[in-house]
């Protein structure tokens, strides 16, 4: 959904490119194919120490299992 700016602009909820017309906002934000992703904050913290660690023992069965799920089984 489109966020109305104060001027009668619309944005792009993902990437903030304002448009005249909330559908063009729209447009914009399903052209960046966005996926939705269920994460426990659990996995969500997991997944960022892991980022930044590297360390593998942080991605449980479940987290990687999730994951390629959403990428299409991978």
């Amino acid at each position: 959904m489109a966020i109305k700016t104060q001027y009668g602009t619309y944005l792009c909820g993902y990437c903030g490119k304002a448009y005249v017309s909330a559908t063009k906002a729209d447009e914009c934000r399903d052209q960046h194919e966005l996926i939705y992703i269920p994460l426990t904050k659990t996995d969500l913290s997991r997944l960022l120490q892991f980022l930044y660690t590297k360390n593998d023992e942080l991605l449980t069965e479940s987290l990687v299992n999730t994951l390629q799920t959403y990428l299409g089984g991978n």
